[in-house]
């Protein structure tokens, strides 16, 4: 997690693409920034326009980024919001998916491309030490709860949230 100095400038600016800047700052940290979801309000609406917001530079009295109808973004937002440009993107799973392969379940993050197209990671496959079906939706219950996030059975459909069931012996 990136640490906010109190007294934090930036000294320099570089124009990248769309929306997107890469900043450094006085603590020698670099961070790109994509201010696209940021441009809302009156002093940032010429912003939209790529022309307007390729104007972007350094106010000498600020110590931040500033576009000539004076727009700015104080210097600690930028930091907070800014990815270093070698961090891997931190996204969230959309769902998991069960999936029974090699006599075993995994439960693995499915990802929306941002085109429509789903993607398992299969580098972060959970492999439940489950026996038997019960023990399986148990757990899978319990996952559900701690993330928040439907759970999808092979076949596309939903697994099902049943209360457990005991097995006495």
């Amino acid at each position: 997690m990136l640490t906010v100095s109190p007294s934090l400038a930036i000294t320099k600016v570089s124009y990248l693409q769309g929306y997107e800047l890469e900043l450094i700052f006085n603590n020698q940290e670099t961070v790109r920034v994509d201010l696209e979801a940021e441009l809302h309000g009156e002093i940032f609406e010429p912003l939209k326009s790529l022309i307007v917001f390729q104007q972007v530079a350094i106010d000498p009295e600020t110590h931040t980024i500033a576009w000539p109808n004076g727009a700015d973004f104080a210097p600690e937002f930028l930091y907070q919001i800014g990815q270093k440009p070698n961090a891997t993107p931190r996204t969230i799973p959309n769902s998991y998916r069960v999936v029974f392969q090699d006599n075993r379940y995994q439960i693995c993050p499915v990802f929306d491309n941002g085109m429509g197209n789903l993607q398992i990671d299969t580098a972060a496959v959970i492999q439940p030490q489950a026996n038997n079906l019960d023990e399986l939706q148990a757990f899978v219950r319990s996952l559900q709860v701690a993330l928040e996030q439907p759970i999808l059975l092979p076949d596309g459909s939903l697994m099902p949230i049943a209360p457990a069931t005991s097995h006495a012996a």
